[in-house]
């Protein structure tokens, strides 16, 4: 062997030996990497750009968490000590007979009974190294928390606990409770609750379930802002990904065979999340946008009447959440946060005119009454997919206002299919909810009327439209 080669050898035996740092997008995304530089081997095969942050970031406890732990032991020192007092204003008729400790036994008592913060940062035995370590082995179990190695846990009676979610008067106001959802509108996996009786699927399976989804999917259903969601997707409910994963297998034969599972366990796991305490953990805008898509699955294999109550607990989940009410004058009346920014409000409108849609659409296919009335929505038509990805506010008009003006209106594509739907509404009720004024064979009656009302909706929608979409 050369001098070279034997140093090349040394260099890679240091290596191995050396603690590994991943890089910023598997750490992100708790992917395994194996900290292959310039780029390793899950961003070259997945396609993302590869970057290494040389500043470790500090891990562990919070800052202040210790001193937060002996604010809290204190705090039972004291609660000892007025108990015994107590005890002893009550008996001191016996006090002879039964001495009770004094103050300063039962101090030295307590004192030798607690820890001290020092002990408990000992006992933590917290290793930063280490923890930077197992960064690199972190996948989803580690995330789900389904691992063997135990969650490192504290008695409940020494730490203040979760405040709970309350649905009294004002938690559907504007400023009420915001625990139930995160500032995108999905719930933590802690905080949800999913306790998973499987495991999810392998990694490679999951992201090209993903690229699936928003390749085949997602033009049918443009509602969940792709990146975002890949950046946090940890976060979403756990029906959500499920059913997202359902209609990716239903539209790729290579996994075909997974789809009635994964949809079995995508309702399973919606119909967990609202029994839990008062149901007030599936407001939020991924469950919403989880019945959508339940709905669109179940009308793809004919559930018929599942799909019909999949798509009005969708309907009144946008409802609940006021996003049919999103550009009203004084805004809506929101349990959910004020948006963080145009486009988290931009997802908004596209899943409740999502919502909207799929109400139209299982109206027409059973002949059923809709559920949203056109007179209740102040949300304006979706933007631009372009400006949806890019971030990019984009002002569209209203329902109405492309009622009455057509394309002129600013109408983009997905505004386009949401008017279609509006008048294929219209036109159900225009055959449907007669009334006993109605004569067809009166030409200036209500039902005329209204038919030269949809008549004039289709033209000038036609002749705002592009040279290239127009009929010859």
């Amino acid at each position: 062997m050369t001098n070279s080669q034997a140093g090349d050898a040394q260099e890679t035996d240091a290596a191995s030996n050396g603690k590994r740092t991943a890089c910023g997008l598997c750490r992100k995304r708790k992917l395994r990497c194996d900290g292959e530089r310039p780029i390793c081997g899950t961003c070259k095969r997945l396609s993302h750009d590869c970057t290494y942050d040389e500043a470790r970031k500090r891990s562990g406890p919070k800052r202040g968490y210790i001193k937060l732990l002996e604010a809290r032991l204190q705090q039972v020192e004291t609660l000892l000590l007025e108990k015994n007092q107590e005890l002893k204003d009550q008996d001191t008729d016996t006090s002879s007979q039964r001495p009770y400790p004094t103050s300063a036994n039962v101090s030295n008592t307590t004192q030798q009974a607690l820890p001290s913060g020092n002990h408990i940062g000992n006992m933590l035995d917290y290793n930063l190294d280490d923890n930077l370590d197992d960064d690199l082995e972190y996948d989803i179990d580690d995330a789900l928390g389904t691992n063997d190695k135990a969650p490192m846990t504290f008695p409940e009676a020494i730490l203040p606990g979760p405040e709970p979610v309350s649905l009294g008067p004002n938690a559907f106001s504007r400023n009420g409770p915001t625990t139930a959802s995160t500032g995108e509108g999905y719930l933590p996996l802690q905080d949800s609750g999913m306790e998973l009786d499987e495991t999810l699927p392998p990694q490679d399976i999951m992201d090209d379930l993903y690229d699936v989804l928003f390749t085949k999917v997602y033009p049918a259903f443009p509602m969940i802002h792709r990146s975002r969601f890949m950046a946090n997707v940890n976060l979403a409910p756990l029906c959500l990904r499920y059913v997202m994963w359902t209609l990716a297998a239903s539209s790729c034969d290579r996994h075909d065979g997974l789809q009635r599972d994964y949809y079995q366990r995508a309702r399973k796991y919606a119909e967990m999340d609202e029994m839990k305490g008062r149901g007030e953990s599936t407001t939020t805008l991924g469950h919403c946008q989880t019945w959508i898509l339940m709905a669109a699955y179940e009308f793809k294999q004919m559930f018929f009447p599942r799909a019909w109550l999949s798509a009005g607990k969708a309907i009144r989940l946008a409802q609940m959440m006021q996003i049919h009410k999103i550009d009203g004058e004084g805004g809506a009346n929101s349990c959910l946060p004020p948006p963080k920014d145009w486009t988290e409000r931009e997802e908004r409108r596209r899943t409740f005119w999502m919502a909207f849609c799929i109400d139209r659409y299982t109206s027409i296919a059973a002949g059923w009454p809709m559920t949203i009335d056109e007179r209740d929505i102040l949300t304006n038509l979706p933007s631009s997919e372009e400006a949806f990805e890019k971030g990019k506010p984009m002002q569209t008009g209203s329902l109405a206002q492309v009622m009455a003006q057509g394309a002129s209106a600013n109408l983009q594509p997905l505004g386009g299919v949401v008017l279609t739907a509006a008048l294929l509404g219209r036109n159900l009720l225009h055959q449907d909810r007669l009334s006993p004024d109605d004569d067809d064979d009166d030409l200036d009656g209500e039902f005329w009327t209204r038919h030269r009302t949809i008549e004039a909706i289709l033209l000038n929608t036609a002749l705002g439209l592009p040279g290239h979409l127009r009929l010859n």
